[in-house]
């Protein structure tokens, strides 16, 4: 087969239902559970995304003879919130010279630090792949241009790389898995290491708390008390709440067989949760609340402990805890590289950010030297 792109035409939509395709169909293309157009639709109904929060969505596809043949999720963003990837000092430098940063063009998982694809290629057309992503990335360009956008941002990019656009790096901590069962795990610790992991697990099982796992049959309306917890997590964090109830009640009736969650009891009473979105070969750590702050160990148990179980059972490779937090590494978490694209359209300040980057890419990886001379194993 070949692909001619003066055959193929992009289109753009501000709804994942307004695209001609079958949503099913393309669910079944994707194997990580954020890449789905089935989240996005969640995200969508749920209205969590959309002009009031300030994510736009304009989804760009590729049509070859009216036939979807790829699509990328791209939104118009009036803010930096729920990236992840933080640009607020460039926001601050433009807001610093009276020149607007918002709006920009934004390829992301909402509220996701997922290394996820935003990029989706229909199965017949993956051995085109590079050349989709650069007519997607090309188009993306495109409409910075013509819409006088301050840039294009490509969050947690994976594999991709562009001529235009500058690769920056961050960490998070992932768990990469080759082990049997838990005490496997412990064995592969040093002493000390696997005396405080056990010591925390003990502490948990001496006490009144009970933990129950659901992967399906999750009681009823329960994403009610989910999001009660969640929001309690936010305040004292004094953070933003960016999902609401909508969003959770969607979840747990259209998208079960993605979620795995944990509840724990304090005899009759719920007072924390843990809620991840699993693949068949990765767990991924998503949503944490709990009534109080001063179970002791409840957190590494319910976050950390119950998932690397779970990864061990079910012989998941991988585990991403979501962002942030060197407490992980002194439980097995490696820290990882993980890369984002950009492109300012001002050409002397992409310049300056592209400097920047440079000189952060190498601390970036200096720092990640010296954070994984910190993991616990022998």
């Amino acid at each position: 087969m070949k692909l001619d792109l003066d055959l193929i035409h992009v289109k753009f939509y501000s709804s994942i239902k307004d695209i001609p395709f079958s949503i099913n169909e393309w669910n079944d293309y994707c194997t990580n559970p954020f890449s789905k157009p089935k989240l996005f639709s969640i995200f969508e109904d749920s209205k969590v995304i959309g002009s009031e929060s300030g994510w736009n969505p304009l989804y760009l596809c590729l049509f070859k003879d009216e036939r979807l043949i790829a699509l990328q999720y791209t939104f118009i963003k009036m803010h930096s919130y729920g990236e992840f990837i933080f640009d607020w000092a460039w926001a601050d430098f433009y807001y610093k010279n009276s020149i607007p940063y918002y709006p920009k063009l934004l390829s992301a998982i909402p509220f996701s630090p997922i290394n996820a694809p935003k990029i989706l290629i229909h199965p017949e057309y993956q051995e085109f792949k590079s050349l989709i992503q650069e007519k997607l990335l090309d188009e993306s360009l495109r409409i910075c241009k013509l819409n006088n956008l301050s840039g294009y941002h490509h969050l947690f990019s994976e594999e991709l790389t562009h001529p235009k656009l500058i690769q920056r790096s961050s960490i998070q901590f992932h768990f990469e898995n080759h082990f049997e069962d838990f005490n496997d795990f412990l064995s592969s610790l040093k002493s000390r290491k696997r005396k405080n992991i056990t010591k925390e697990r003990k502490a948990i099982k001496d006490s009144k708390i009970s933990i129950k796992e659901y992967t399906q049959n999750f009681p009823d309306e329960i994403y009610t008390d989910i999001y009660l917890l969640y929001l309690n997590t936010i305040e004292k964090k004094y953070s933003q709440a960016y999902l609401n109830l909508e969003f959770f009640k969607y979840l747990f009736e259209q998208y079960q067989e993605h979620l795995l969650l944990y509840l724990a009891y304090d005899g009759d009473e719920l007072i924390a949760m843990s809620l991840f979105l699993k693949s068949q070969d990765t767990l991924y750590g998503r949503y944490w609340g709990a009534k109080r702050d001063d179970y002791q160990f409840l957190h590494f148990e319910m976050c950390y402990y119950l998932g690397l179980e779970y990864c061990f059972k079910h012989q998941l490779k991988l585990f991403e805890a979501g962002a942030q937090g060197e407490q992980k590494l002194l439980r097995g978490f490696k820290a990882v590289e993980i890369k984002s694209l950009h492109y300012l359209s001002i050409s002397q300040i992409h310049q300056l950010i592209e400097n920047y980057i440079h000189t952060e890419s190498e601390e970036i990886q200096e720092q990640i030297k010296n954070y994984n001379d910190y993991l616990p194993y022998k």
